[in-house]
């Protein structure tokens, strides 16, 4: 996944009940990749400014609403 992209939703689905997860203001949430050599890991990270405040793994994301 390219890093940078804008996300506006986070959807978790789950035995427990959905979850949502969206910027509060003055927050955004990018994607971000790593590659570790033989795998990459695809990240959701919540920014506010610069600073990261949550990262979430993509695996475990049922849906991404883009911005």
């Amino acid at each position: 996944m390219k890093d940078g992209l804008e996300i506006k939703e986070l959807w978790f689905y789950n035995w427990n009940g959905d979850l949502c997860v969206k910027p509060e203001k003055g927050q955004r949430i990018v994607t971000l990749n790593e590659f570790h050599g033989d795998y990459d890991l695809d990240w959701a990270v919540v920014m506010e400014g610069q600073t990261e405040i949550k990262r979430f793994n993509i695996l475990y994301v049922s849906l991404i609403e883009w911005a």
